[in-house]
């Protein structure tokens, strides 16, 4: 009975004195590549607007396969018939750099418009005058995440895999969240 008692109370404990011993580390990043689209989707100068699916942890629990975020992806030119791990790839986070309001993608220009307070982004992610003129409120660029072209082994497909993050709004420097 005391050794079940001593588990109760020593296993908790222990954990809880020993994570910072296997956690993240401030300014430290950890790459987590999630394959988010196959590249034979995507078409050359257009975005896609896709969902990036992970594991969601908190204080006490893991949620597994849960929506994380959204991103903007797009072949930025036809695909390297050499090598076509090769492409070239933009990858922007949905998520509003000023106040953290969902980004959409128009057709017409700026391609990328928050709602919330009238943010505007060009197509490659900069910042831009809002339409009839006016300062654009954003403290920085839309946020460009991590990426990388995987070969799924066993169906020969190329995926887009993205180093999902999220950044602190209003800041004029990218900050992890």
């Amino acid at each position: 009975m005391a050794a079940a008692w001593a588990g109760m109370i020593g296993i908790p404990l222990f954990r809880y004195v020993s994570s910072p011993l296997f956690t993240q580390k401030p300014g430290e990043t950890a790459e987590n590549f999630t394959r988010v689209i196959p590249v034979s989707k995507l078409t050359p100068g257009q975005f896609e607007t896709v969902s990036v699916r992970g594991d969601l942890t908190d204080a006490w629990s893991v949620t597994r396969d849960r929506a994380i975020g959204r991103v903007f992806v797009r072949l930025r030119e036809p695909i390297p018939k050499g090598d076509p791990t090769e492409a070239v790839i933009d990858v922007f986070t949905t998520i509003c750099p000023h106040s953290g309001c969902a980004v959409q993608s128009r057709d017409e220009k700026p391609t990328f418009y928050c709602g919330c307070h009238g943010a505007c982004f060009a197509n490659d992610g900069s910042r831009v005058e809002k339409p009839g003129g006016g300062p654009n409120p954003s403290p920085r660029d839309l946020d460009q995440l991590p990426y990388r072209v995987e070969r799924d082994e066993a169906s020969n497909t190329l995926w887009v895999a993205v180093d999902y993050r999220e950044y602190l709004p209003g800041t004029p420097q990218q900050i992890l969240a």
